[in-house]
């Protein structure tokens, strides 16, 4: 059974279909799913998923859930948190913490040797835009992670 707003059905078909062909992670990330351009994105929900699972599995992705993160907050870790939504995202929700430090994505390149040498967790509205900052930081020497979900699953 499957909840949610708009189409589950086909979502629950292809579900159904990858369990019973027994289906792994790859299978899936593979799968090449229809869409219609005016109404759906490129790559179905399943497959992105898919594909960040593989990522995790591989070890090319860190990610962290907004209740460790709660937790590490809390417990007065020494990290970072890197917000790289644009200003007015940022103006409207962010999280409240001295160690959130705000540099918008499309500046990150120019003023990434401003961030000190710590775990950064890496913040945007639902995890997409951190993807793409967490491979550059990476390739840079960073230890990082993205918030699982992003700020859309950060409930305090």
């Amino acid at each position: 059974q499957i909840v949610g707003f708009g189409v589950v059905d086909k979502r629950l078909d292809v579900i159904a279909s990858a369990i019973q062909m027994k289906a792994n992670v790859r299978d899936v990330a593979n799968f090449d799913l229809s869409y219609a351009p005016p109404y759906s994105q490129a790559m179905d929900t399943l497959t992105h998923s898919a594909n960040t699972i593989r990522n995790k599995i591989d070890g090319l992705l860190e990610t962290i859930s907004c209740f460790d993160l709660k937790e590490k907050i809390e417990r007065g870790d020494d990290f970072l948190i890197l917000d790289i939504r644009n200003e007015e995202e940022f103006k409207k929700k962010r999280i409240e913490d001295e160690r959130v430090i705000h540099i918008p994505q499309d500046e990150l390149r120019e003023r990434f040797k401003d961030l000190p040498k710590k775990e950064i967790v890496i913040v945007c509205q639902i995890g997409s835009r951190s993807y793409e900052s967490y491979r550059f930081l990476k390739s840079k020497g960073f230890d990082c992670k993205i918030l699982e979900g992003g700020l859309a699953f950060w409930f305090w």
